[in-house]
């Protein structure tokens, strides 16, 4: 059965519009019943390939990934994962689609137009695109590209979860199926950053205060590098490499929570798509300051 170019977004309230084959999914099927998702628990599992770029992003999705019960090998590039396809029998990617070398766009073009003897499983691998655009010409560009269903960064546990669930019955049985109080110790940690959304980052972590300390201690550390990146961009200037370096930092702030950075970043984003510098020095400061906040608030629990 050929699985690629049904591409459906994980929000059961958005549906994508195209032409639909005999074998794409019902855009009313989206939510799994309690009896769908006991019946992923008889099928063998996904093979998972996680393509992403970004270290705080692959951390937290894999951190996801190992709590729904998933081994997950990573590409840091779109290069690297049509290079891994050759090397084990992947039934899905989880696509970033901006990354360097090879975006996932390129990187999905290119494995959907191989034949499907070209890899181990004997079919396409359903690709599945993580991205922090939600505009609906993102999503029709993702569409364009062949791929088959659609996340919007943060991702949600539930719905990758559904997101998963489905793709396990749809490949595994070829039948089209239906989609599927923080404690007090963290409490004490949201006096420092207010305007953080701790709610999202205890949610995401099941409430584990270490795996929260170390994830920011990688943003801090990573968003330092490409806030560097985008004070040399503006230098030059660079818009492409300012609009790199911002997008990186929109999507993993808003992975961990720290919303003020992530709204900064998507206005120097947007600055530099339309190639505008005025006022893009003052969103740089306003990044730097927050990522100073949070590194301070680290070094106060080393």
């Amino acid at each position: 059965m050929e699985l690629s170019n049904h591409l459906k977004p994980a929000d059961p309230h958005t549906t994508l519009t195209h032409h639909q084959t005999e074998d794409a999914i019902p855009t009313d099927a989206l939510l799994s019943s309690p009896n769908e998702i006991a019946m992923t628990r008889d099928l063998p599992q996904l093979k998972i390939l996680l393509a992403e770029d970004n270290l705080v992003n692959q951390k937290v999705l894999l951190m996801q990934l190992s709590s729904l019960g998933y081994e997950v090998d990573v590409a840091a590039n779109g290069q690297e994962a049509v290079n891994l396809l050759s090397t084990a029998p992947y039934d899905l990617i989880l696509m970033d689609c901006q990354m360097p070398l090879k975006d996932g766009y390129q990187a999905t073009e290119e494995i959907k137009s191989s034949p499907a003897s070209a890899f181990l499983r004997g079919r396409h691998p359903i690709i599945v695109a993580i991205t922090a655009n939600a505009m609906q010409d993102d999503r029709q560009k993702c569409l364009e590209a062949g791929m088959d269903d659609y996340l919007s960064k943060p991702v949600p546990k539930e719905q990758l979860s559904a997101v998963l669930d489905r793709w396990t019955q749809t490949i595994f049985t070829s039948q089209p199926i239906m989609e599927l109080e923080p404690e007090s110790q963290n409490a004490r940690l949201e006096e420092d950053l207010i305007d953080f959304d701790w709610e999202h980052l205890h949610q995401l972590s099941e409430n584990n205060q270490e795996f929260e300390l170390e994830l920011l201690q990688m943003f801090a550390e990573d968003a330092a590098i490409h806030l560097q990146a985008i004070e040399l961009a503006l230098a030059q200037p660079d818009f492409s490499a300012l609009e790199r370096e911002a997008h990186q930092i929109k999507g993993s702030s808003a992975n961990v929570g720290a919303k003020p950075m992530q709204v900064s970043a998507t206005q120097l984003e947007r600055m530099a798509m339309q190639k505008q510098l005025a006022g893009a020095s003052d969103l740089l400061s306003e990044l730097e300051g927050y990522r100073d906040r949070i590194q301070a608030f680290l070094g106060n629990r080393a």
